[in-house]
């Protein structure tokens, strides 16, 4: 394709360069004939030479106007006959030179065509031999565990570049043809000059561009790399204080991360806003603009998600709950499994997950039951239960401790412990105390707690079916 619009272009050319050869050539043939015919009139002229004699006998005044007529004529002869040479000789010199130029227009279409060729023989080639070497080697590229582009997808892309790479190629052999061929005549100079500024000036431009915006560049680079190692530093003091080696008083290890991703957000805008003044056309109304939208977008976001940010911050540093604790929100209670600058997230006993708003979360009571394991002896697990007076209650306290040290998970010191409630009219309520550090398994804990204590009542005979009365008056039907 890309040699056949060369063709085209050329024809044209050729064309064109031809009628204005052609009407040279018209020019030059009238002036010609003019020649011809003034030597036709000073062959006529010489006819009074050969009767001069018979002139000068008549008489004299008129031989002397016949003399002067004469030599006007034939200097007016030797005129024309210079003119005509030096016209002849004009003619054949502009021939001559325009059979050059033609010959240097099919050279310059030659060397075009045979590089569009061999530049797409090359394509071909180098396509063929990245196929072979990406069928072996190409492999896919991952970020943790996602498959962002497979062998097959690299291979296409690579082969997507070569494709732009040659018709780019065949492009500029194109431009460069095709000033040259206008720049070879002069009716048409000028015309290429144009074409040539067309090209080299965009180049040019950019070329003094990239020259001059290299101190800036230098600049942006060292801030750049300064930056990048202050963020290094502070992530090495956050894992040292994470991690519980570097301990710093009143910090504690699980403010290290959110710290540091607030101080490195922070510093990447103290960044953008130190680097803004050195980028390309940054002092232009576009690119005011551009930024002038940005902070548009920002103040007109929604006051919910603003306030989700800064419920988020705030949450972190109060430090109610962490991942992994049971807590409960409200009515639920579950344990945090996710824990982000937006929501909260638990799972409940039902394997069901909760999303809470931030903003909810700061605006609710929340119970956290791992923090009794990590301040005292643990967490405190509790059942009530309610018998008559018939036994006596140390039989009761003694069933349900030993049914409390028979549980799983139930720790040995502190011992369990009992407390009568309150005595009702007719019976007393009970509640046997435990303490559990497997706060995840409390669940368990109640359903085996529960269980021993069936078992303990039914060895020792107990029945646990509470009794109901009613009164009846004697008016009254049974």
């Amino acid at each position: 394709m890309n040699v056949r619009c060369l063709f085209l272009i050329v024809l044209i050319l050729f064309s064109v360069t031809l009628s204005q050869e052609a009407a040279v050539d018209v020019q030059d043939t009238g002036l010609v004939q003019n020649i011809d015919s003034l030597d036709t009139s000073a062959e006529i002229a010489q006819v009074p030479a050969d009767t001069q004699k018979t002139a000068d006998s008549l008489s004299s005044p008129v031989a002397k106007k016949t003399a002067s007529i004469k030599a006007e004529l034939k200097n007016s002869v030797n005129n024309f006959t210079e003119e005509t040479s030096k016209i002849v000789e004009n003619i054949k010199e502009n021939g001559y030179d325009f059979l050059g130029k033609m010959l240097r227009v099919i050279f310059v279409i030659i060397v075009s065509v045979l590089l569009i060729f061999g530049e797409h023989l090359l394509s071909r080639r180098i396509s063929k031999s990245v196929i072979e070497y990406g069928e072996k080697n190409f492999k896919a590229v991952t970020f943790k565990k996602y498959r962002i582009l497979d062998q097959k997808q690299i291979m296409h892309g690579v082969l997507i570049l070569l494709n732009f790479i040659k018709y780019a190629l065949a492009a500029l052999i194109l431009i460069l043809t095709i000033p040259l061929i206008f720049g070879i005549f002069p009716q048409t100079r000028d015309f290429a000059m144009t074409l040539w500024g067309y090209f080299l000036s965009p180049i040019k431009t950019i070329f003094f561009g990239v020259i001059n915006y290299i101190p800036k560049l230098i600049t942006i680079i060292i801030i750049l790399f300064s930056i990048k190692y202050v963020l290094k530093m502070l992530q090495f003091f956050s894992n040292e204080i994470g991690s519980g080696k570097l301990v710093i008083k009143g910090f504690y290890p699980d403010w290290a991360k959110p710290t540091y991703s607030l101080l490195k957000y922070l510093i990447y805008a103290f960044t953008a806003a130190v680097i803004f003044p050195y980028l390309p056309y940054s002092d232009t109304q576009a690119f005011q603009g551009i930024s002038l939208f940005i902070g548009v977008i920002f103040s007109l976001s929604s006051s919910t998600a603003i306030g989700n940010l800064v419920a988020g911050l705030v949450i972190t540093y109060m430090r109610p709950f962490r991942i992994g604790d049971r807590i409960k929100i409200g009515e639920n209670v579950g344990i945090v499994v996710e824990k982000n600058a937006v929501v909260v997230r638990i799972q409940t006993d039902k394997k069901e997950f909760i999303t809470f708003p931030n903003i909810t979360i700061l605006t609710s009571n929340i119970t956290n039951y791992s923090y009794s394991k990590e301040s005292g002896n643990g967490l405190i697990v509790n059942s009530k239960i309610t018998y008559n007076y018939a036994v006596d209650w140390r039989k009761i306290h003694e069933l349900l401790i030993s049914a409390a040290k028979k549980t799983q998970y139930i720790e040995e010191t502190p011992e369990p412990f009992v407390l009568q409630r309150s005595l009702d009219d007719f019976y007393c309520v009970y509640e046997i105390n435990a303490y559990t550090k497997e706060i995840v398994k409390v669940m368990q804990v109640y359903s085996e707690l529960h269980k021993n204590i069936q078992d303990a009542f039914r060895e020792a005979g107990l029945d646990m079916t509470a009794p109901h009365y009613r009164i009846y008056e004697q008016n009254e039907k049974a």
